[in-house]
């Protein structure tokens, strides 16, 4: 599914290097937001599962992630977070009826998180950070009436967004223990976990014809005749290492 927004005036500004040097889009809390068209994947009337990267500058008002809704009601889901408290909401219901949970704790302002929710039977749950925060009973009956999926607002635009989203996950299930946490463990380690920098290795030909290898870190220097190997320790090869330039090739590398 894809989601657009034809008004420029209306888009949310993509922002290169948002977390851990990986996009996000920036909601701006006015008029902001996106619209995915109605199709079969969305309308998710049972078990559900949404997990998201989100940042949000303030609870000032209603903030929102995403929702399908008719107006101002679920259909069949709404999730936004209270004014001033920043304590996310989810509606699931249908004409029939509908029915609301609200989560045990805040989601913080002013930076990344992963939040979101799940629904399994009649059981909504809310996450944070992979914790489970509040859960209750929703026992109306979910229906879809055809609405576009929004993101960054509801179909009356009361809820607003404004901050960033990094990415916005949705399963037509609802996810076991395990399952879960492999999405939240492939969100944190592509949003939140810092690639290591590679260790300094160079080689430099000192005056006396002698290479002269240093390196940082706990390594021990290799070396072999082939790229392939066989591959042998240098002998005491501490940084600095000092070697004597042979007559046939050879290679060098640092094993951690």
């Amino acid at each position: 599914n894809s989601a657009f927004q034809s008004d420029v005036t209306a888009a949310p500004q993509l922002v290169a290097n948002a977390i851990n040097g990986k996009p996000a889009l920036r909601f701006d809390g006015g008029n902001d937001y996106l619209e995915a068209a109605p199709s079969p994947s969305l309308a998710i009337t049972g078990d559900i599962t949404s997990l998201f990267v989100v940042k949000f500058d303030d609870f000032a008002t209603y903030r929102t992630v995403w929702a399908k809704t008719a107006v101002n009601l679920p259909r069949p889901t709404d999730y936004y977070l209270l004014p001033n408290t920043g304590i996310p909401r989810v509606y699931r219901g249908g004409p029939a009826g509908i029915g609301n949970i609200d989560a045990g704790e805040p989601i913080p302002a002013g930076s990344y998180v992963i939040a979101g929710f799940e629904m399994a039977g009649t059981t909504l749950t809310h996450y944070l950070d992979g914790r489970d925060i509040g859960s209750g009973e929703i026992t109306a009956t979910p229906v879809d009436v055809g609405t576009p999926l929004q993101i960054g607002t509801r179909a009356d635009f009361v809820t607003r967004m404004k901050g960033d989203i990094a990415e916005i996950l949705i399963y037509n299930k609802a996810l076991s223990d395990a399952d879960r946490d492999k999405a939240t463990a492939y969100l944190t380690a592509k949003y939140f976990t810092q690639a290591q920098t590679p260790p300094r290795f160079t080689g430099v030909r000192k005056q006396g014809a002698n290479l002269v290898f240093e390196w940082e870190g706990n390594a021990s220097l290799e070396e072999a005749g082939e790229v392939n190997g066989p591959w042998t320790a240098g002998n005491n090869a501490v940084s600095p290492f000092a070697t004597t330039p042979a007559a046939q090739r050879k290679f060098y590398r640092l094993r951690f």
